[in-house]
């Protein structure tokens, strides 16, 4: 498998800084571990996953906004980030909304 490299660019709308080839999980504050950047985004986990994020979520198939099955009750939440403009959280469809 072919890794996948890092590329941070700015989000169109805000011109913050955002990585864009993983997976909408890292700003989630459930996260407990970040994976690979490999093919499927494989090793992820979260308190909704502690065994594994599956990749049909990491991937970006299938929103984590509701419950699906076996999340333990946890859904993706954003964390509070800070620059120097302010407060913002990173919503599911990749959108930022200011604080």
């Amino acid at each position: 498998m072919e890794g996948k490299s890092r590329e941070v660019g700015l989000h169109y709308e805000t011109g913050r800084f955002s990585a864009d080839e993983l997976p909408i999980c890292e700003y989630c504050k459930h996260l407990t571990k970040m994976g690979g950047i490999d093919e499927y985004y494989t090793g992820w986990k979260c308190k909704a996953f502690p065994e594994g994020i599956p990749s049909e979520i990491t991937m970006g198939y299938w929103s984590h906004e509701t419950h699906v099955e076996g999340d333990q009750g946890f859904v993706y939440q954003s964390g509070i980030f800070e620059d120097t403009r302010g407060k913002y959280k990173k919503c599911w469809d990749g959108s930022i909304e200011e604080i």
